[in-house]
């Protein structure tokens, strides 16, 4: 009986869940930002959503944001994993010093990005645009750069060689 009532339940949970938006359980600030920091945004589809006035302070796990605009968000110190950034506009954002796992960037704009000291592995920034973006001190070896574009105003780490990684310099 009581796996019966616990299945019921749980059943409700999902079907009052389902549909609603993830950012209803965000607050909004006196300053216009919502503050989802106490968010549950793990494996939630935010792709092509405008988040530029949103606080993600915090883990993204198998997060979709792909298409989605961040353009000067801060998600540094973050915990994203296996998180979707695709086609993403992410101009200006600070990810300095946020763990990374199998974070996909590829043919996202990440211009003026600061990724300083952003580690682990599997970043993928094929067709990504770097113009700009601040690598320096990142942890690279297992990051696909082919095809990502780059300018004389891109910072790399010490030892990195862009050109060999298939990095495409752009005036």
């Amino acid at each position: 009986m009581r796996q019966l009532l616990a299945i019921v339940v749980v059943s409700l949970f999902s079907l009052i869940a389902c549909g609603s938006d993830p950012l209803d359980d965000c607050v909004k600030d006196s300053n216009g930002t919502l503050d989802c920091s106490g968010a549950e945004l793990n494996n939630v589809d935010l792709s092509g959503r405008n988040l530029r006035n949103v606080d993600l302070f915090g883990t993204l796990y198998g997060t979709d944001l792909s298409q989605a605009n961040l353009s000067g968000v801060d998600l540094s110190f973050n915990y994203l994993k296996d998180t979707d950034f695709s086609g993403a506009n992410l101009e200006g954002v600070d990810f300095s010093g946020a763990i990374l796992e199998r974070v996909d960037f590829s043919g996202a704009s990440l211009s003026g990005a600061n990724l300083y000291a952003a580690h682990g592995g599997g970043q993928n920034f094929s067709g990504a645009d770097l113009s700009g973006a601040n690598l320096y001190g990142t942890d690279y070896l297992t990051w696909d750069f082919t095809g990502a574009k780059a300018d004389n105003e891109t910072v790399w780490p010490d030892e990195f060689d862009p050109e060999a990684a298939g990095v495409i310099f752009v005036d």
